[in-house]
Order: C-alpha cells, then structure tokens, then sequence
C-alpha cells in the first residue's frame, strides 16, 4: 500500500521565502517586457469574447489556458502590468509548494530556488511556461497523497498540456505512466473503481483534444511561426544537435558568452565551445539522472521520451530555445518529487543522506543554480529589451496623432502595444493591434521596403509618420526611399539589451 505524505518535510524558513519572494518580485519589476510577453498581452486585448480569442489562437502554436487567464486579467486592467500581476500568483505558488510541500532537503530546496527558471526564465518572464512548471508540481503533490484522485489527476494533466506544446508532450507521458503505475504496476485502480478512473481519463482525453484542436495549425498560418513540416528531415546532424541540447541545457542553464549575454544558454546551433562543453556534459548529466531514478527506471522514460519528442518538434516544426528546453528541468523536478515521496528517503538517518543520489540530485541542482546566478546578475548589467525605451522616447519626441509604421512585425509590436495604439507592418502591408502569424508576411525582405514605406506614407498623410526598424537601414535602402520623394531622418538608434536588441527610429516625410 502507499505510504502517506509524512510531516517531516523540513520547511525553509519564513526569512528565505520572503526573500525569495522579494527578490523575483523586484527582478518582474526592473524586467523590460519583450515581444512574446507583449504579443500574448496584444492578442488577448484584441480578443472582447472568449470565441474570438479561440479564433485567434488558431495561428500561435500555444493552447489557451495561459491566454485565458490574461484575458481574465485583461477584463479589470488594459496595462500589461495586469499579466504581470497574474504571473507573480503564479511564482508565488511554484515557491510556496516548494518551500513548504516538497520532499526535498533545505539545501535541495534552496538550489532549486536559486535555479535558471526559477529564478528567471519561468517567474521573471511573464509566459506559460510558468503555468506549466506549477500545474506539474501540483500533479506531484496529489500523486504523493495515499489516496489515489484520477479526476484530479485527470484535470491537472489535462490543463498541463493546455499550457503549451512542450508540456503537451510532458503531460502525455506524465499520463502514460500514470495509467501504466495504476493498472499493470500495482494494480492500486481496483481499490479506487474504475468509473471514477474512466472519467479522470475522459477528462484528460478531452481536454488534450481541445489542446490539439487549439494548436492544429490552419493552412494560411506563417512559415515564421511553422517551418513546412519535414523542410529539414534530412539533416541527421542537426536532429543530434537539437537532442544534445534539449538533454544539456536544461541542466546546465549557462550562457558561455556572458557578461555579452545571459539569456541564450543552449542555443548551440553550430559547432563550438558550447558544443563541446555539451558533450563532456551529456555523459554526467546522463549518470545522474540514472542514479536519481534506478529504483523507478520508468521515470527515466518519462524524461527520456519527453526530450525526444522535444528535440523531434524543434528539428521538425520550430526551433527550441532554453524555455522550451525547460520541460525536461520541469520534469526532472516532478518526478523527483514523486519517488522522494514514495520512497521516504528523507527519513534516512543523517549519517546515510550523503548517498549517491543526493550527490546526484544536488550536482544537477547546482548546475542549474548557477545559471540562475549568472541570470540574475545579467539582468541587472543590460535591459531585456529596448521596447521601454523606444516608448518612452516616442512620448517625448513625436506627435501624439503619429502613424506608427515598421519591420519586421514582431520588433515593433510590443511598442505598439505598450502605447495601446494600432501599427502598420511593411511585411504584411497590414495595420493591425497585434501581429497575426498568416502567411501574407511570408517572403519579405528589405528590398521591398521602399515601395511599401511610400504606400503607408501615403495612406497616412498628413499624419506624422514614424518608421521603426529592428536593424539599421542599408545605405541602398536608404537611397531607394529618397528616391520615391520620402525626406528620411534618422532621430535615434537605441541598442544594448538582451531581446529587441536594437531599434532605429525615423520620421518620415514626402518631399
């Protein structure tokens, strides 16, 4: 029989929580927010009714539930301060359960609170990837209880994977070993009855398809946004590539490149230091896991197959970054919550903790604690992102009846949004409040850019047009617009953050 949760679960103190607490909170406040963050924020302003937001999901390749959340916050507040708001409860919640519920050491506890995503990726950037890492823990605590719950089990890993397409993947593993454990491993569903297990997986089943049928991408939708499926099936090395970082990097948080960058660890797209590094790494990494889950060798599987099929959606749909590679970190944690639980080894003696899996667990702990340390001391060197700064100048500088115009889309969006005004984007030649991910932005490029730049002057006139760049102007660019009779000025050119890296802003004129 299951053993019950015990009440030896060695707490943090109440001084450490709150610092914690504090400590991410002022980080959420000196954070610059950058595009992903405003774009969700934009789509869910332009989404009044909750089938206008599912119409609108349709070309993201993200489910809704994160979106659902900020549409409700959206319904109080039009200030992306809102989602900010949202998402602090969130973090609050991932550190509350840890500091208090989970089986862990104080000293495992506080490298899990000092790691990557903890401290950065999944509380500081307002995502949902957040949303996904607490829906996980809250599995692991129900899964820790002596009674077995299959519909809440059911509702938990059905929202998990509605929170994005990694998690997807995670919680349909998390299921699969769930209903193997229940059925065939200790046959514990008998005592349970099978009604209430059927409809905590009638639940789960729905609620995954409503998750599919959210990301299922229409045909229009933007190579940008989804590269044509099997476009690089026959690049093995690359595929290699992708598995090596989805199974590193998520362990080892650290951007090689610091203090010139702290938010790209794991992006080792070409051979490299990284690379290297990577490789001496795998072999550790791999020891440790093998050593923290032999008593439950399926957990490996849970964690093997979810950075496959990670690393397979990178390779064949759309190129990883370090929060999407956070799902292997996400499940290591559940299901080292789970066999701690169900092992009781936190009752061993003093003397027989330093065993080789708690050298193990607290290696990859400060792996990743490492990384946050390096997060935490970047974000403070270098904005995130230019965005505030570009709307900051626009408000001192420009007329307030200005027309916003610009490439590419997804650079001034969050101006944009953040100014809570619509923009004109040269790659679609559309104006919109938020970028809509078809493929009429397909193909652009800046050659394009005088032709489209006189249309929208022209369409705007004799409004004051403003033109923002993602990158500096090519001098033949620059030519090409005087020569269709456009006075071209160049105001400002902001650089040095880490997202949205520079930006240039122009007025323009017909001559």
């Amino acid at each position: 029989m299951k053993q019950p949760l015990i009440e030896d679960i060695p707490p943090l103190s109440p001084l450490i929580f709150v610092s914690i607490l504090i400590l991410i909170a002022v980080n959420v406040w000196h954070h610059a927010l950058w595009g992903d963050e405003l774009h969700a924020w934009g789509l869910t302003l332009a989404s009044p009714h909750l089938v206008d937001l599912f119409l609108n999901l349709r070309y993201e390749g993200h489910p809704g539930l994160w979106h659902l959340l900020l549409w409700c916050a959206s319904s109080v507040s039009a200030s992306p301060v809102a989602m900010q708001l949202v998402h602090i409860v969130i973090t609050t919640g991932i550190i509350l359960l840890i500091a208090v519920s989970a089986p862990f050491s104080r000293l495992e506890k506080a490298l899990l609170l000092l790691n990557y995503y903890l401290v950065y990726e999944y509380t500081v950037i307002a995502r949902n990837y957040g949303l996904a890492l607490l829906l996980a823990m809250i599995y692991s605590r129900v899964r820790a209880e002596a009674r077995d719950r299959p519909i809440v089990v059911g509702i938990l890993l059905g929202a998990m994977g509605n929170t994005n397409v990694y998690a997807f993947a995670l919680s349909g593993m998390l299921g699969l070993e769930y209903a193997w454990n229940g059925m065939i491993a200790t046959r514990r569903f008998a005592n349970v009855g099978y009604a209430r297990v059927i409809l905590g997986g009638s639940i789960y089943c729905a609620l995954m398809l409503f998750c599919a049928a959210t990301v299922w991408p229409p045909a229009d939708i933007s190579h940008h946004s989804q590269q044509p499926i099997g476009a690089q099936l026959h690049d093995a090395g690359r595929f290699g590539l992708q598995l090596l970082r989805t199974a590193v990097a998520p362990f080892f948080p650290v951007d090689l490149s610091f203090p010139a960058s702290f938010a790209f660890p794991g992006n080792i797209y070409e051979n490299g230091k990284r690379v290297w590094l990577s490789l001496a790494l795998l072999p550790v990494i791999v020891i440790a896991l093998g050593i923290t889950f032999r008593r439950q060798p399926r957990f490996l599987l849970v964690i093997g197959g979810t950075a496959l099929i990670a690393a397979g959606f990178s390779f064949a749909v759309y190129p990883s970054a370090i929060r999407h590679m956070g799902v292997v970190f996400t499940a290591f944690v559940a299901l080292l919550w789970v066999i701690r639980a169900e092992s009781r080894v936190r009752l061993m003696p003093a003397s027989r903790r330093w065993n080789p899996e708690s050298i193990a667990v607290l290696g990859l702990l400060a792996l990743g604690a490492l990384g946050g340390g390096f997060a935490l001391a970047g974000q403070w060197m270098r904005p995130f992102a230019v965005n505030d700064a570009v709307v900051r100048w626009l408000a001192a500088h420009e007329a307030p009846d200005m027309a916003l115009v610009g490439f590419p889309d997804m650079r001034i969006e969050p101006v944009a949004v953040l100014m809570h005004r619509r923009f004109y984007a040269l790659d679609c030649r559309c104006e919109d409040s938020y970028v809509r991910f078809l493929n009429r932005r397909d193909g652009f490029t800046e050659a394009m850019v005088p032709e489209r730049l006189e249309e929208a002057v022209r369409l705007y006139y004799p409004r004051p047009v403003v033109l923002l760049t993602g990158d500096p102007l090519a001098e033949e660019t620059r030519t090409a617009i005087r020569a269709r009779g456009l006075a071209l000025t160049e105001r400002i050119h902001l650089t040095g953050a880490e997202r949205d890296k520079e930006m240039t802003i122009f007025e323009m004129a017909r001559r």
